[in-house]
Order: C-alpha cells, then sequence, then structure tokens
C-alpha cells in the first residue's frame, strides 16, 4: 500500500498530493480555462518582469497571483512550501549585491576580519532581482496550481517544443514523486536507528540515502522503459490532437495580452518606483 503522508486539513490530500496535480483537479473558473492560454499569458508576464527597470510591475504581478491564490482558495502552507526556495535565493542575491556593488556606503563593518560595505546602490539592486523572483516564481505557482502538468506539456507541444524534450519531461514528472517517497523511506528507516545523531553520522546517513536514491532512479528506470516496449513503445508517446482555439478564446487570451502590455507600459513609464 502507498504511504500517502500525513493529511492536509484544508483539501484532505496528502503533503505529496499537495505537490503534484491535487489543487489543479479542482473544479474552478481558472481550472477550466484553456490551458494554451494560461501558458502564453504566463510567458508574457515572465518576459515582461524580466525587461522591467522598476519594482511597480514585478509587485504588481506579485500581487495579483497572490489575490488569484486567494480566489482559487490555494493552502498557504503550499503556497509557503513553494516559496521558500525563491527567498533563500533572494536572500543570497541581496546580500551579494549590497555587499559587491559599489556605490554610496550606508553600513559599514568587519566580519572574520574582512572589511564589508554595503551600499545603496547594490541593495536596491538586490531587491530589484528579488523582486523579479518572486514575480516570476508566482506566475510559475499560479499556473501549477490552475493547471495539470499534462494540459501544459500537450499546450507547449501545440507552441512547437520538440516531443522529446516533452516526453522525458513527462517521465521525469511521473517518477519524481516515487523517487521522492523512497528518499523520505529510507531518512526516516535512518532516524529510527539513529543515523542523524552526530556530525559524522548525519554526513554518512546523507551519502547512502543520496547513493541508493541513483541506484534505485536507475533500477526505474531500466523497468520503465521495459515496461513501455512491452507496451508498444517504438519512439514516442502517442498523444490526444488538440482541438483548436475558438474565436472567443482567441479575443479573450488578446485581451489578456494587451492588459498585460498595458499595465507594463504604465509601471514603467509612469510610476515612480
Amino acid at each position: 500500500m502507498r504511504r500517502r503522508g500525513p493529511v492536509h486539513k484544508n483539501c484532505g490530500c496528502s503533503t505529496i498530493d499537495l505537490v503534484c496535480d491535487q489543487l489543479a483537479a479542482r473544479e474552478d473558473v481558472f481550472t477550466r480555462l484553456d490551458s494554451r492560454i494560461k501558458l502564453l499569458m504566463a510567458l508574457e508576464a515572465m518576459v515582461c518582469i524580466a525587461l522591467s527597470q522598476k519594482f511597480a510591475f514585478p509587485l504588481a504581478i506579485l500581487g495579483g497571483c497572490i489575490v488569484l491564490c486567494y480566489r482559487i482558495r490555494v493552502p498557504w502552507r503550499v503556497a509557503f512550501s513553494r516559496m521558500a526556495a525563491p527567498l533563500m535565493m533572494v536572500s543570497v542575491l541581496v546580500l551579494l549585491q549590497a555587499t559587491l556593488r559599489g556605490g554610496l556606503p550606508i553600513w559599514q563593518g568587519e566580519w572574520v576580519g574582512v572589511r564589508v560595505v554595503v551600499t545603496r546602490e547594490g541593495v536596491l539592486a538586490g531587491a530589484m532581482s528579488g523582486a523579479k523572483v518572486f514575480g516570476s516564481v508566482a506566475v510559475l505557482f499560479l499556473l501549477s496550481v490552475t493547471t495539470p502538468v499534462h494540459q501544459i506539456f500537450r499546450a507547449m507541444r501545440w507552441m512547437g517544443v520538440p516531443r522529446d524534450w516533452l516526453e522525458i519531461a513527462n517521465l521525469m514528472y511521473r517518477y519524481l514523486f516515487s523517487i521522492f517517497e523512497c528518499a523520505m523511506d529510507l531518512v526516516a528507516a535512518q532516524r529510527l536507528r539513529l543515523g542523524y545523531c552526530g556530525a559524522g553520522r548525519v554526513l554518512k546517513s546523507a551519502t547512502e540515502v543520496m547513493g541508493a536514491v541513483v541506484i534505485r532512479s536507475v533500477d526505474q528506470a531500466m523497468r520503465t522503459h521495459e515496461a513501455m516496449v512491452l507496451r508498444g513503445y517504438r519512439g514516442y508517446m502517442p498523444a490526444l490532437r488538440i482541438a483548436p482555439l475558438t474565436r472567443v478564446e482567441w479575443s479573450g487570451m488578446g485581451m489578456a495580452a494587451v492588459s498585460i502590455a498595458v499595465l507594463y507600459y504604465i509601471t514603467e513609464k509612469i510610476s515612480l518606483i
């Protein structure tokens, strides 16, 4: 029997299920929207975020994504877990930019014998990079909780992404959770045997887990390929044909694209921040 892990009190699903398509499978106005429209809008928003020179547009996109996530009732624990890694990246970016970029000093000190100078320009540059990272991650998070992965892959195929790349990505996503559960089982077994008591044991246990996961992934890849060949796999996976977009969908996509472009222009040309 599959170990499901702790059940979330808000939606009745396990922690590992929250990482995949459990939220995107819910019935909502955003989940019913065509995946091609959502993917194109997400790409446009991220391109505009990358090109923005002011804080207003990335922060506006971040705020809009937060409002939409609240509207579709995304559990806050899921949102926090998805944003934890980008938060660490942003902290490193701000620290590096603030100390390595030249400009007007706002703080000086010493750390382990090294003189550290924090500049105003460095802090602003780091904050701008952080705003772009948070805005882009928020767009991807909103896309992931409103669109199942297989629909995203189908939309990417419609946009011309090579089929081989999508097949590899599909298989990686399919078996990522199996490998993750294997690693969690190994870690739990090691904890019961006091495998994480002391720095030496921690390093030894972590090394053993990584080695076991690599072996398990290679073994899983071989068994998966054999199973696919037995089921008629000849180098490509059959995919359902996607219906063409209707005039209403094309019109809605055009209006959304124009709205993002207008917001970008206003925030870049008129906003003071």
